[in-house]
């Protein structure tokens, strides 16, 4: 196929825009804000792209190529969202009750004053 004969983006895409929503399904991804959707669309067109006939079916690259995109959005919003919940956590490891104060005196009993200072 020369390059003239090649369909063009937006056909390709109608032909299979619903692969972004078989992988989001596969994936269980429920995109309220359609973040996932339009990375799906960039991994399409990054695949339209990048393809190469002599390697494959086109179906199969286009497969590849979305579901690890998505992957990699998911993991890296499980990745910021898990460290924003970190910096809002208060820390609660410290209760007043006599456990904790014989605990306390342990540690203390062990570092220097100096050390007590900064614990």
């Amino acid at each position: 196929m020369q390059e003239t004969d090649k369909p063009t983006f937006e056909e390709i895409f109608r032909q299979n825009e619903r692969r972004i929503h078989y992988h989001m399904h596969k994936l269980g991804i429920h995109d309220r804000q359609g973040e996932f959707y339009v990375e799906g669309i960039y991994a399409m067109w990054m695949a339209y792209r990048r393809y190469d006939p002599n390697k494959g079916a086109l179906a199969t690259y286009f497969n590849y190529v979305i579901r690890h995109r998505l992957m990699d959005k998911l993991r890296k919003q499980n990745r910021q969202l898990s460290v924003d919940v970190g910096r809002t956590q208060p820390v609660m490891w410290l209760k007043e009750d006599a456990a904790d104060d014989a605990f306390w005196e342990r540690v203390r009993s062990i570092l220097t004053f100096n050390q007590w200072k900064w614990v």
